[in-house]
């Protein structure tokens, strides 16, 4: 999944050094991309809380991994691309408008109650739905990534330094069914209510595939439809009943997409 995943973000002009945050067996991988390797343990060493149940699904884990490059030090980049792994971009969309410096996220329209729950909690108060930020990446402004954990800590009338204290109290609160946090929402919520002009939502055509591999010939009959895929639970199946309801549904979702004449904005593919 890896090696797609980074040459779709070899072929962007706008996307620039690539780093890969995982565990250690993954390095040998990325050294054969080329890409640069961080180990995600090093990454979050004193940064998530032993104590919270997340060893299962590794949900906020991998969330805190993201917010944490922020806070780099002198290492921590101005402005950062986040990419979820099982992520492929299909199309070079501009990321950021050159012209006016804004961050073009894509909008997806899905409503997670628990997610909306958690940013009311942070923030202390309600933020309205305007489309989902959840889209599987996200371009991170660093001094943004950590005036919002200062306001997690204002909220409760704490130091700002005391924002990741904050936010690792309200992770063992989380149940996910009703309460949860979501990396990606919070963000693009801050973004719109304390700087806004750093983002705007525009459309994109994208789709989650499940139980079905990444491959060449998969991502050319996705072309046509759709600006980027993610490709989710693609190792887990290791039954063939699995695989083939998965390549079943594809099929039937390219052909529904062809006969309707379903082709991305720009496409001349048919």
């Amino acid at each position: 999944m890896l090696p797609f995943c980074v040459a779709s973000l070899r072929r962007h002009p706008q996307v620039g050094e690539i780093s890969v945050i995982a565990p250690s067996v993954v390095a040998p991988v990325c050294a054969e991309l080329g890409v640069r390797f961080l180990e995600e343990s090093s990454l979050l060493a004193h940064w998530f809380p032993p104590d919270l149940d997340d060893q299962d699904n590794r949900w906020y884990y991998q969330m805190l991994l993201k917010l944490r490059v922020a806070f780099l030090d002198q290492d921590a980049p101005g402005r950062f691309l986040i990419i979820d792994a099982d992520t492929v971009f299909l199309h070079n969309f501009p990321l950021i408008d050159e012209a006016t410096d804004t961050v073009l996220h894509a909008r997806l329209e899905r409503h997670d109650v628990p997610y909306y729950n958690g940013i009311e909690a942070l923030f202390g108060h309600p933020v309205p739905y305007v489309g989902s930020y959840t889209s599987h990446f996200m371009v991170y402004r660093s001094p943004i990534v950590r005036a919002m954990f200062a306001e997690f800590a204002r909220v409760q009338m704490r130091p700002p330094e005391e924002g990741l204290e904050v936010l690792r109290a309200f992770l063992r609160r989380c149940d996910r069914d009703t309460l949860s946090f979501s990396d990606y929402e919070t963000y693009g919520h801050f973004a719109r209510e304390h700087f806004p002009n750093e983002m705007r939502l525009v459309p994109r055509e994208q789709l989650n595939v499940l139980y079905v591999a990444p491959s060449d010939r998969v991502l050319r009959r996705l072309v046509p439809y759709y600006d980027y895929a993610s490709f989710h639970a693609y190792r887990r199946p290791d039954r063939l009943a699995l695989k083939v309801a998965g390549g079943g549904w594809l099929a039937l979702r390219l052909l529904r997409d062809r006969l309707g004449g379903r082709l991305r904005p720009g496409s001349g593919a048919g």
